[in-house]
């Protein structure tokens, strides 16, 4: 019984990871190069700086995405408390979007 509802659980759990990642496209290397030779994007370090001002913690995965339209950073950071969180940052101006 309670390993069923286990399994239930963790089957939720991925799908609404699934739902939420849904309208992100993240891009591969050579899709990467082609928008940055297209685009005037920030470094991804400045990305990181704007991220780890915020909330501390060290940034243990980057990627470039497209999100509506707009490029975005989706930084995956391991929180001092031990957390982890998808903090979303604009490609384009540096500015932060938000939590995931």
């Amino acid at each position: 019984m309670l390993a069923a509802r286990l399994l239930i659980a963790l089957s939720m759990l991925a799908a609404s990871v699934a739902d939420a990642m849904a309208d992100d496209h993240c891009l591969t290397r050579a899709e990467q190069h082609l928008k940055i030779s297209e685009h005037k994007l920030v470094r991804l370090s400045k990305a990181i700086l704007e991220v780890k001002g915020r909330m501390g913690g060290d940034v243990v995965g980057a990627r470039l995405c497209e999100r509506s339209g707009a490029l975005v950073y989706v930084l995956t950071v391991l929180a001092r408390d031990g957390k982890v969180a998808r903090e979303t940052v604009d490609a384009v101006n540096g500015a932060f979007v938000g939590e995931r």
